[in-house]
């Protein structure tokens, strides 16, 4: 594994995402509640900067077969990345697409050491 120092922990904001270039790669760094994800910014469905969406929730459902009633919440706050070409939606923490079993974003290791922050490839 190589590191790859590219940010002092300062330059990322709480719920915010630097983009960054190591070796040829765009790779997104997001920092969420004091944990750093990495993914490439490559979107598993057309090739769409994923890394360049937003952080938002999703809704979610609940069905009761015994009385049928359906109610809609809104979950994840803030956790998922939403690709800007087509809307497909990632789980920030694991980089897996919320409606698509087996497809997810490339992800890579994030640290904090010493105040800078590390990617590991």
């Amino acid at each position: 594994m190589t590191e790859h120092v590219v940010a002092k922990a300062d330059d990322i904001s709480e719920g915010e995402s630097i983009s960054v270039l190591i070796e040829g790669r765009e790779i997104g760094v997001f920092l969420k509640d004091g944990e750093y994800y990495g993914y490439l910014n490559y979107c598993p469905h057309q090739g769409g900067p994923v890394c360049d969406g937003d952080l938002f929730g999703t809704f979610d459902a609940a069905f009761d077969r015994d009385t049928l009633e359906y109610e809609e919440f809104w979950v994840k706050e803030g956790e998922v990345l939403v690709c800007p070409w087509h809307n497909w939606e990632f789980d920030l923490t694991t980089g897996e697409a919320l409606a698509n079993n087996g497809v997810s974003v490339p992800k890579y290791q994030v640290k904090e050491k010493d105040g800078d922050v590390i990617i590991e490839t």
